[in-house]
């Protein structure tokens, strides 16, 4: 039966690495390969890993441990899927002191039932979420897998307000008398988890 750990990498370009090159570093991550050493010996670690750039409030994937060495760990992908802590908020770690599995730490690891049922989460098919109005990934602040649905929307108003005021020349606009800039356009945003 594997056992599940939580590893935390510093930034996004880490985790894109990690992804791509299938390989765990044990310098950059001694908690985790500690942890996956006293597991399974130097050779082999029945080890699942929760990806999670530190700061994004999100899981970004899971990958299996294939083999361990000084160097570092060989990894099988699971997924790249994001998952946000605020979908697996419900999920405590009970060798952590009861914590969400969300403010787990470099290293962590989870209980066998709290980690299968995370693994579901992020291993469920997320392909009903590509569907118009959903936002798979946002770099701003790295908010992921929700609906966004836009309330209000305003249009867009001109650059300046002298500019061609309906359809005169740009010369003869600015014989106008001036205004105030209006306010930029805005929407307001519901964002909803998806099902």
């Amino acid at each position: 039966m594997p056992r599940y750990f939580v590893c935390k990498l510093g930034k996004r370009r880490d985790l894109e690495s990690t992804l791509q090159a299938k390989v765990l570093l044990a310098a950059e991550h001694a908690q985790v390969h500690a942890a996956l050493t006293v597991v399974g010996g130097r050779n082999k670690a029945d080890a699942v890993l929760f990806l999670s750039v530190s700061g994004s409030g999100q899981f970004q994937g899971a990958a299996k441990v294939i083999s361990c060495d000084v160097n570092g760990s060989t990894l099988e992908v699971l997924t790249s899927n994001y998952l946000p802590f605020a979908e697996v908020s419900h999920l405590k770690n009970p060798l952590d002191k009861n914590n969400p599995v969300s403010m787990s730490k470099d290293g962590q690891e989870l209980a066998a039932a709290v980690g299968k049922k995370l693994l579901a989460l992020i291993t469920a098919d997320k392909s009903k979420a590509t569907t118009q109005g959903v936002s798979r990934t946002l770099d701003m602040g790295c908010i992921a897998a929700h609906h966004f649905l836009p309330l209000i929307h305003q249009p867009a108003a001109p650059a300046h307000p002298r500019q061609s005021v309906a359809g005169l020349p740009t010369a003869a606009a600015r014989m106008l008398p001036r205004q105030s800039h209006p306010p930029p356009p805005r929407a307001l945003y519901i964002l909803l988890p998806l099902a």
